[in-house]
C-alpha cells in the first residue's frame, strides 16, 4: 500500500483519524505505512472508504496486480479453474 502515507497526508488526515475510521489501532496504521503489515482485503477497503479513495488508488496498479497473481498462483486448481471461467479466460 506504497500509495497510503501519500494519500492521508493529502487528506490532512492523522495515523490515529484514520485508525479510528477504519476501526484499527493506530499503529496498524502505521505499520501498513512502513510495509511492515499487509492488511486484509477488508481492512484494504475500510482503509480506501474512509479515505474517499480506490482500492488501486490506495495499493497502486501495479502492486495490486502482483498481490492478485500471487492470490491465483496459491489458489487450487480448482478455484483457479472457476477464476478464469469468470473472467471468461481459457483454462488451458
Amino acid at each position: 500500500m506504497k500509495n497510503l502515507y501519500q494519500i492521508r497526508k493529502s487528506k490532512r488526515m492523522s495515523q490515529a483519524e484514520l485508525a479510528h475510521k477504519v476501526g484499527v489501532k493506530q499503529a496498524t496504521i502505521s505499520r501498513i505505512e512502513k510495509g511492515v503489515n499487509n492488511p486484509s482485503l477488508a481492512v484494504a477497503r475500510n482503509i480506501a472508504d474512509a479515505l474517499d479513495v480506490s482500492v488501486v488508488e490506495l495499493f497502486g496498479l501495479p502492486e495490486l496486480e502482483q498481490r492478485l497473481l500471487q492470490g491465483f498462483r496459491e489458489a487450487s486448481p480448482e478455484r483457479q479453474a472457476a477464476l478464469l471461467t469468470l473472467l471468461g479466460g481459457d483454462q488451458k
